[in-house]
């Protein structure tokens, strides 16, 4: 199961989004997250990233309600949501806690110096290691997050994967 959520990072004022930058993030429960730099969260953005990001054996996507994401289900993958908008947060074994907290720490982690291109878009963001207790089975924090990474796919969990 998959959680996929997006968040907006960086600028100044709660609420405003016309300055600062969306970063869309993947994460298996209890196993790896990736983010990525997106300029937007249209469909077709969220849906590449979904496809760039997460296997197609996968068996379940849990994303919030945005609209953006219908249709991201197939004949192998189902989609759930939970609508925040309405303040429900879980629905059985459907939430997005977990990348939800991806997002608390990555914010707070970020401590040193923010990159920007010309047109003010975050580039690369540098920041200190977090506390080890943070981040579950991780020995450090990577000093720097580059958008030019490429993403891989998440892969498969030992209970999904073929005997």
């Amino acid at each position: 199961m998959l959680e996929v959520d997006e968040t907006y990072v960086g600028g100044k004022g709660r609420g405003y989004r016309g300055n600062k930058t969306i970063v869309a993030g993947a994460t298996q429960r209890d196993g790896p997250v990736r983010m990525e730099r997106i300029p937007d969260v249209r469909r077709a953005t969220l849906h590449g990233f979904i496809k760039r990001t997460v296997r197609d054996e996968a068996e379940a996507i849990y994303t919030d309600e945005l609209v953006s994401y219908l249709g991201i289900e197939n004949d192998d993958t189902r989609h759930a949501t939970v609508n925040r908008g309405a303040e429900e947060w879980v629905v059985g074994d459907v939430h997005t806690n977990s990348i939800e907290g991806v997002w608390s720490l990555f914010k707070r982690s970020i401590v040193g110096s923010v990159h920007k291109d010309r047109d003010g878009r975050l580039v690369a963001v540098e920041y200190q290691e977090a506390p080890r207790a943070a981040l579950k089975g991780a020995t450090r924090m990577p000093r720097r997050l580059s958008s030019t990474s490429p993403s891989r796919p998440i892969p498969r969990s030992r209970s999904q994967r073929s005997p």
